[in-house]
């Protein structure tokens, strides 16, 4: 298959052992860590340009808020750690930087216009978003991966181009429905039609479904209309019902169309911290407290690489995830000018970076995602042996196996 975009995910067995036994023993810990150890310290940013930082307060878990811990108690290097975050809010137009470990929230900084009640853009990252809910939907029997869109979009059927019968809500969510793109310098026009949905529908075929991916807008706004049509409410309710509200994230804005659907990948607005939850129910499987959220082989399946394609940043794609960047166990949400939710499985992290709406270029989203890899993970002290070691400890518990 050819392709211009993609992405991956997945864990070794040995790490997936590993972070299911970090995050079974985090509850027991959450009193006793926040309790002697407190929130994150504050420290003292050089002379810029933007805002100072916030001082954390410590939080509810139960409230759907963030626990606080010390840099340093979560395995890091606190001294290349800053320095990686102040280095990445040097960079043009970001706004903010939050570091998750272990599932407590490391660090936390601020730039320019951002701060932490501020609703943000999240751009495209709201296709990772939009590709959760299709897990959800998919588990709850409202839908099938390989069922034909026409199913629930009648219009389908009466196409000039019979191959459009053949498109499947697994062909929008890795972008192979071979319709031809309204991303990058064809979004604006079709955004200025009055029927989205009809709009990208006509839109002719550059192959037959299923068979070359290109990063397009238009399938995600197709596949917000499928969801609607199958669950009888709209793209933003089904996610508050299912997701948002069980999690307390408020959504602050998400672009409809003139017919009333959501925009499906574009236009989301929520805080970062809320980002920042969304990027660790991943981490933690798709539970959320005692609740499974998101069911777990979604979370695998929309993850993996389907080796279609590369974006040489990002990795390649999945179902609305970018997966493996720098060959990284990893996977990240993208959106337009500097929105990332980046999700490490290998080392139970999470960052998030907000930024100005402009595009900044690819030496701009190398310099960033090269702070990722060779700033803050490499910050990371403590290898995955020693922090389970640390955790059993605390909890006054001795593994009867060896940790090799």
């Amino acid at each position: 298959m050819t392709s211009s975009h993609s992405e991956s995910g997945g864990s070794k067995p040995a790490e997936k052992k590993y972070l299911r036994l970090v995050n079974t023993s985090r509850v027991c810990l959450t009193f006793f860590i926040v309790v002697i150890f407190g929130c994150v310290a504050a420290t003292n940013a050089p002379a810029s340009d933007y805002t100072p930082e916030f001082t954390l307060p410590q939080s509810d878990l139960q409230e759907g808020q963030w626990f606080t811990a010390s840099p340093s108690l979560l395995g890091f290097n606190p001294d290349p750690l800053e320095q990686s975050v102040e280095n990445i809010g040097q960079l043009k137009g970001v706004y903010s930087v939050l570091v998750v470990r272990n599932g407590f929230l490391g660090l936390e900084r601020y730039f320019r216009e951002g701060n932490r009640i501020k609703p943000h853009n999240i751009k495209s990252a709201t296709k990772s978003v939009l590709s959760a809910l299709i897990g959800i939907a998919v588990d709850k029997g409202f839908l099938r991966l390989d069922q034909p869109i026409s199913d629930f979009l009648p219009i389908v059927k009466t196409l000039s181009d019979p191959r459009k019968n053949d498109i499947t809500i697994r062909h929008l969510l890795s972008m192979t429905s071979g319709l031809e793109p309204t991303s990058y310098q064809a979004y604006n026009s079709w955004v200025m039609n009055g029927d989205w949905v009809r709009t990208i529908l006509n839109r002719p075929l550059m192959a037959d479904p299923g068979i070359l991916h290109q990063y397009s807008t238009g399938d995600t706004h197709i596949l917000s209309a499928v969801l609607t049509a199958a669950t009888g409410m709209s793209t933003k309710e089904f996610a508050v019902r299912n997701m948002f509200a069980p999690m307390n994230i408020k959504v602050y804005g998400w672009e409809i169309d003139s017919q009333g659907i959501q925009q499906g990948g574009n236009n989301l607005s929520i805080i970062p911290r809320d980002m920042a939850k969304f990027g660790q129910l991943y981490l933690d499987g798709g539970t959320f407290g005692d609740r499974q959220i998101i069911p777990r082989w979604w979370i695998e399946a929309s993850t993996r690489p389907n080796y279609i394609g590369a974006h040489d940043v990002y990795g390649y794609y999945g179902y609305l995830w970018y997966s493996r960047p720098g060959g990284e166990n990893a996977f990240v949400a993208v959106g337009y000018g500097g929105q990332y939710i980046y999700i490490s499985t290998e080392y139970d992290c999470v960052i998030v970076v907000t930024s100005t709406l402009e595009s900044k270029g690819k030496d701009w989203e190398k310099q960033l995602f090269d702070l990722f890899h060779n700033g803050i993970i490499a910050s990371i002290k403590s290898d995955q042996q020693q922090l389970l070691r640390a955790e059993l400890e605390l909890q006054g518990k001795q593994d009867n196996q060896p940790l090799n």
